[in-house]
């Protein structure tokens, strides 16, 4: 399976095209390759999808915290389920 989240873009290493983003609460490092070829760098502020250690989408704040939103309801049944 597969699967993707998203995050704050909080800092940019211009140096090495990746960002530090925060993933509601963690903090991860994500390229920025795909979306420079595209012509999309996002910003410091902007909400990030990402997948595989790669900024893929920059997306609406809305569409990042419910995705956010979501990311929590699944953690919080697979923890119920490992415990139940």
């Amino acid at each position: 399976m597969c699967t993707s989240c998203v995050g704050r873009v909080v800092e940019i290493d211009a140096g090495d095209g990746a960002a530090v983003v925060d993933t509601d609460g963690g903090r991860v490092r994500a390229s920025l390759v795909m979306l420079d070829l595209e012509g999309r760098t996002p910003t410091v502020g902007d909400w990030v999808l990402m997948h595989t250690g790669f900024a893929v989408d920059v997306v609406d704040e809305e569409v990042a915290l419910e995705e956010q939103a979501f990311g929590r309801r699944v953690r919080a049944a697979s923890e119920e389920a490992a415990d139940g």
